[in-house]
């Protein structure tokens, strides 16, 4: 049945001037952009989670392997001329090779 026009004003007039099929074509857009949202959100977590599960299976076989293994940054001067290399990370095994304690490490110098 349909309505006459005066009592579909007065709806819309009570609903702030929109009638409902707006509302509900604005509902459904801000809940698929809702959805999409949470979507990106849920993909930086996951990518998040695995980044961390890369870097401490990195972490583990770079401090257990048996080779000694240094990680360096070149030092660098006003010229961006590499000048000397300043040590950031060492394994175990390098540790006990040196005889310098893994803790000590960052930016000394070789």
């Amino acid at each position: 049945m349909m309505e006459n026009k005066p009592e579909r004003n007065k709806r819309d007039a009570a609903l702030g001037g929109f009638n409902l099929e707006e509302l509900q074509k604005s509902n459904k857009e801000f809940k698929e952009a809702r959805l999409a949202a949470l979507n990106l959100m849920e993909d930086a977590i996951l990518s998040e989670q695995a980044l961390r599960l890369t870097e401490e299976r990195y972490r583990f076989l770079f401090d257990n392997i048996d080779q000694g293994v240094q990680i360096c940054e070149l030092v660098r001067n006003e010229a961006s001329i590499a000048t000397d290399l300043e040590l950031v990370h060492v394994n175990t095994a390098w540790s006990h090779i040196t005889g310098i304690n893994t803790e000590n490490v960052k930016g000394k110098k070789l």
